[in-house]
């Protein structure tokens, strides 16, 4: 588009026409200008004679009351609300008629490029980076939980009233805890499983034997029992 000292220096009195590519045409006339129903408009041109894309208008109708004159702002708007071609023909006193053809493009949004992420790694595990620049996720160790075994066998052979014996019979090579009266003895099952346990005194009607089993890796399991 054109740039002069035209424009820039345009006169009040000028009067500046613009026609979209419909081939609707509006003159628009600077503000200080009275008259008859017009357009007013802000300055089409900066100050370097450059096109205003954001130059504003108001159509303001006059109103005549004997010898009084008064002015009314109908509507209002954009000149160049729209991304299209505009022929602009400006008029001003002592010179001739400029027309030229004004471009308002869409503005093309900046370009962001998106910032690097640091992927986090699927299995929770700490991020690595080596010394090319790759990164990698160190796994994360679950712990293995282990399924104990039941005590399947424990029973008594022998528990009989006045006797300072209690035998057994359970899981080979475990320990075996045995509380009666008051008092708690411990000892190894064989590897037959079997069990003896000798008493400090000897066993009475209606005593009660608790019996627990225990062994690494199997359930620890209790039993109890009453002598008739």
């Amino acid at each position: 588009f054109i740039q002069s000292a035209f424009f820039a220096g345009a006169t009040a009195g000028d009067a500046t026409s613009v026609t979209v590519a419909t081939g609707a045409a509006v003159t628009y006339l600077p503000a200080s200008t009275g008259s008859s129903n017009h357009y007013v408009s802000t300055d089409i041109f900066n100050a370097d004679g450059i096109v205003n894309e954001k130059a504003t208008y108001s159509y303001v109708e006059a109103t005549k009351s004997g010898r009084k004159v008064s002015y009314n702002v109908v509507s209002n708007g954009t000149i160049f609300n729209e991304n299209a071609n505009y022929t602009i023909t400006v008029s001003s006193t002592g010179y001739e008629d400029v027309t030229f053809t004004y471009t308002k493009a869409a503005q093309t949004p900046a370009t962001q490029t998106p910032a690097t992420q640091v992927p986090t790694p699927a299995t929770g595990g700490a991020v690595n980076t080596t010394t090319e620049g790759a990164i990698t996720a160190e796994p994360t160790t679950t712990p293995t939980k282990t399924t104990k075994k039941k005590i399947t066998v424990l029973k008594l052979t022998k528990y009989k009233k006045a006797t300072k014996k209690i035998k057994g019979k359970t899981i080979k090579t475990a320990t075996v805890v045995v509380k009666v009266g008051g008092k708690k003895y411990t000892v190894k099952s064989k590897k037959t499983g079997a069990f003896t346990v000798t008493l400090k005194k000897k066993l009475k009607k209606g005593n009660k034997i608790s019996v627990t089993v225990k062994k690494s890796g199997y359930t620890t399991k209790t039993k109890r029992f009453k002598v008739k």
